[in-house]
């Protein structure tokens, strides 16, 4: 054997696979901006109230027009989760939530992108375009999960042996935001 051959390769990531890290690197920023979204605030109250009452919300805790009227809340499930993580860390929580949600949801459209494509240029190209199309929805509110379940309900269709996950998926996503009816079109 040559010394060429013994030597261990010199390994670069190519353009392709450095495409690939722009979605994250997209997100970290975005994590840690400021919350701009105050309607954000009254689903962590909602999750805490609905943690006290040990009850899903059926009247109108917030407004002062309909106090006390009959009132339905969509998002029980996440708004507990926010009161939940608010009463640990304040809202702290909410970068790491945003990253890690997001994170996610990144990576299953990135694996559906790949196993369709089986080309890292694809995939990578695939992320850049859901970066752009999502970075500026990626908020602390109950809408960032259904992106998540979203991209589950998508990489769980494409094996075949996971399709037992989906109506778990919609169960949860449908305590979670109203969009499940999306994935239902899917």
């Amino acid at each position: 054997m040559t010394e060429a051959a013994e030597a261990p390769q010199n390994r670069r990531f190519s353009i392709a696979q450095l495409g690939l890290l722009v979605a994250w690197v997209a997100l970290v920023i975005d994590a840690w901006a400021p919350i701009r979204d105050n309607s954000f605030l009254w689903h962590v109250r909602a999750g805490t109230l609905q943690a006290k009452e040990v009850a899903v919300l059926t009247r109108d805790p917030f407004s002062f027009t309909m106090n006390g009227e009959p009132w339905m809340t969509q998002s029980w499930l996440a708004e507990l989760l926010y009161g939940w993580l608010e009463g640990g860390s304040g809202l702290g929580f909410v970068p790491l939530m945003i990253l890690v949600t997001s994170t996610l949801t990144f990576m299953c459209v990135g694996l559906v992108a790949y196993r369709r494509s089986q080309s890292v240029p694809a995939t990578g190209f695939v992320l850049v375009l859901t970066t752009l199309a999502l970075i500026s929805f990626l908020v602390p509110r109950p809408v960032l999960f259904s992106y998540l379940l979203m991209a589950l309900v998508m990489a769980a269709w494409e094996r075949t042996g996971a399709r037992w996950a989906i109506p778990f998926l919609f169960w949860i996503w449908a305590g979670v935001h109203a969009s499940f009816l999306i994935g239902l079109a899917y």
